[in-house]
């Protein structure tokens, strides 16, 4: 995997069910649900860390549940790369046909958390 890396990223752990919707390369893990943490957040996209592989370019439903503030993103994105870790996978997520709305409000709550990891 190469850097490209277009925003600034913080490294927080919060829960995430992600169901596959369309995984060309791997048929088998489409329609489920897994069960997970985020790694780190940025205002375009998070990296999971996940027990099941999801192969580059599977579409994905996401929902990120934050303990601070307090709030749940139901989010649309694409596995962008996937890799292996010593507790299993991880993969990149990069938001996709998610309303603009929603998006505003992903991008205010994680550039504040970039801002205070900062300071």
């Amino acid at each position: 995997m190469d850097e490209r890396r277009q925003y600034d990223r913080v490294e927080e752990q919060n829960q995430v069910s992600v169901t596959v919707i369309a995984a060309p390369a791997a048929r088998t893990i489409e329609n489920r649900t897994f069960f997970c943490r985020t790694a780190d957040l940025s205002v375009s996209g998070l990296r999971l860390h996940v027990k099941t592989p999801i192969p580059e370019g599977a579409a994905l439903a996401l929902r990120v549940a934050f303990m601070e503030p307090l709030v749940a993103f139901k989010l649309v994105g694409r596995s962008a790369w996937s890799k292996t870790s010593a507790s299993g996978y991880e993969v990149g997520v990069e938001f996709r046909d998610c309303p603009e709305r929603l998006l505003a409000r992903w991008r205010e709550v994680v550039a504040a958390k970039v801002r205070d990891e900062v300071a």
